[in-house]
């Protein structure tokens, strides 16, 4: 399993540790999965433990299991949250928030999960860490000359403002 944790932690409470088993919930087809483990650190049994699952973008949600009746402490709890694409969902990907609750804590963990549904979505990496998209856009070539040139001539001005400036100081040093 992969345990990195990829989530951007909004509310986080000290005793709350919800780890994804992966980067990325993928919708490669029409369906993707991931698992979320909860690892209950604190000193306080949460009873009716269950993921609310906000976003803004239209995509199904299913959690399994709804609820987790008895969560005592040093407890493992798993989490499956279950995606359908639907027609409206865009080819990008897009985070959603994701809280845990109890009973008489509305808000006890919240989290972003970030959905990938690119047509790519299904691979796996091979190593390789993303940094993101590139726009790559085609430039004149008069303007990629004057950049070069601009930039080739700023030592030269440089030097000539140094020149000026010591021929000026060693003036008055001897005048």
């Amino acid at each position: 399993m992969n345990l990195l944790l990829y989530m951007l932690l909004l509310a986080p409470l000290a005793d709350a540790n919800l780890i994804p088993t992966d980067k990325f919930l993928r919708l490669d087809q029409d369906t993707g999965y991931i698992r979320l483990i909860y690892r209950n650190t604190s000193g306080v049994t949460w009873k009716n433990l269950q993921l609310k699952i906000h976003s803004e973008i239209p995509v199904n949600f299913r959690t399994s299991p709804q609820r987790i009746h008895r969560c005592q402490p040093a407890d493992r709890c798993i989490f499956e949250i279950i995606a359908r694409r639907t027609p409206q969902t865009p080819s990008r990907r897009f985070p959603v928030e994701v809280k845990l609750l109890a009973d008489g804590h509305p808000d006890l963990y919240t989290s972003l999960l970030f959905i990938d549904t690119t047509p790519g979505a299904g691979k796996r990496e091979s190593g390789w860490i993303e940094a993101g998209t590139i726009k790559v856009g085609r430039t004149s070539k008069t303007s990629r000359v004057l950049v070069l040139a601009l930039l080739s001539a700023l030592p030269v001005i440089a030097l000539i403002i140094l020149g000026f400036y010591l021929k000026k100081k060693a003036r008055k040093e001897t005048g």
